[in-house]
C-alpha cells in the first residue's frame, strides 16, 4: 500500500495483479477507486549469461546457459535484437573501450545473475561496468531504440569524462543502479529526431532506485511522462545544476529523491516552452524530496517559461 502522490512499484515476478487508486481530500474519499489489472508476463526471448570470472566463458560460447556464458559485453551487445536478455554476472567486472548503444528496438533487458542456475541474488554484489575511454560528449549507453531496461548495474568511469544515459527512445527504464565518477548521469532528447520544439514529445522514461553520485555535470529531463523516483542524485564540480527540466519535457515526476548540490549553483533548475510552442511545457510535479546545497544562493532556480508545475512537500535543507 502506498499513500502521497508518488505512489509506484515495479513489478518484476511474473503475474497479474490488481492496482487500486483511492483519492481522499482531508481525510474523505473523493470520487470512485480506479481499478486497473497490470500482467507481468515471464520473459519469453532469448537469454545470454555473461561472466568475466567463470573459467569456461568464452566468446566463442553461444551464451545461452549460465553453464557456458559469454567473457565479453562486446560479444553479448553483437547479439542482441529485439526480445533479448543479457544478464551480467553479479561481482564481475568489464572494462569497455567505448560506448554500447541500443542497436535494436526492445524489449531488451539488461541486468545480472549470480546463481549457476542463471536466478539473481540481490544480497551480491552488482556488475560493474567501467568506462575505460575518454567522450565529454559521448555516452556508455546511447538509447536511442525503444523498449530498454537497465537494471542491476554499477557502472562508472576512469575518469569523469564521459556520460552515462542518452535517451533518444520511448518506454525506457534505469531502475536499482548506481552511477558514479562519471561526467553526467542522464540526458536526452526531448523530441522525435532530436528536434528542440514540435507538436508531440517521446515518452515515458523512468529512473527509479538509482544513486547517481560523484558526477561533474547536469542532469537534464527530457520528454514526456519523465519520472525519477526514490533516487540519489548527486553532483560536486561548478557551473551547473544537478537537474534541469529542459523543456523539452512534460508531466514529469521528480518524487522521493535525495538530490545534492555541492557546489554554488541550484539544485534544481526549471525552464519550459511557452505558448505559442508547439508543445508548450505544463503539469510537472516536484515533491517529497530532500534538496540540499552547500554553497547555493538558492535551492530551486524557477526560470523564464517554467509552464505548468508545483513544487510541494520538499524538505529543504
Amino acid at each position: 500500500t502506498f499513500t502521497g502522490y508518488m505512489a509506484a512499484h515495479v513489478y518484476e515476478m511474473p503475474g497479474t495483479y490488481t492496482v487500486k487508486l483511492v483519492m481522499k481530500k482531508n481525510g474523505v474519499q473523493v470520487g470512485n477507486p480506479v481499478i486497473e489489472t497490470i500482467t507481468a508476463t515471464t520473459f519469453s526471448g532469448t537469454t545470454y549469461y555473461v561472466s568475466s570470472s567463470d573459467l569456461v566463458a568464452n566468446d566463442t560460447n553461444l551464451g545461452t546457459l549460465p553453464s557456458a556464458p559469454l567473457k565479453t559485453i562486446q560479444a553479448a551487445w553483437a547479439k542482441i535484437q529485439p526480445n533479448t536478455r543479457v544478464l551480467l554476472k553479479r561481482g564481475d567486472s568489464w572494462t569497455i573501450t567505448g560506448g554500447l548503444p541500443a542497436n535494436a528496438n526492445g524489449p531488451v533487458i539488461i541486468g545480472s545473475y549470480y546463481n549457476s542456475d542463471g536466478t539473481d541474488s540481490l544480497t551480491q554484489p552488482k556488475p560493474k561496468i567501467i568506462a575505460g575511454f575518454n567522450s565529454p560528449n559521448g555516452f556508455i549507453f546511447p538509447l536511442s531504440k525503444n523498449d530498454w531496461t537497465l537494471m542491476n548495474l554499477d557502472i562508472s568511469a576512469l575518469s569523469r569524462s564521459v556520460n552515462t544515459i542518452s535517451f533518444g527512445g520511448e518506454r525506457t527504464l534505469v531502475f536499482r543502479s548506481n552511477f558514479s565518477h562519471l561526467l553526467q548521469g542522464f540526458s536526452g532528447v526531448g523530441f522525435p529526431g532530436g528536434a528542440t520544439d514540435g507538436p508531440t514529445r517521446l515518452k515515458d522514461r523512468f529512473v527509479i532506485d538509482v544513486n547517481i553520485t560523484d558526477t561533474a555535470s547536469t542532469n537534464y529531463i527530457t520528454g514526456e511522462n519523465f519520472a525519477i523516483l526514490n533516487s540519489v542524485l548527486q553532483r560536486d564540480a561548478s557551473g551547473s545544476h544537478t537537474i534541469r527540466l529542459s523543456g523539452a519535457d512534460a508531466k514529469t515526476l521528480i518524487a522521493g529523491n535525495d538530490i545534492r548540490s555541492d557546489n554554488t549553483h541550484d539544485v534544481v533548475a526549471v525552464r519550459g516552452h511557452l505558448i505559442p510552442s508547439p508543445s508548450p511545457t505544463r503539469y510537472r510535479l516536484i515533491t517529497g524530496n530532500k534538496l540540499s546545497c552547500s554553497l547555493c544562493s538558492s535551492i530551486v532556480d524557477l526560470g523564464s517559461g517554467t509552464g505548468g508545475g508545483s513544487l510541494e512537500q520538499n524538505e529543504k535543507l
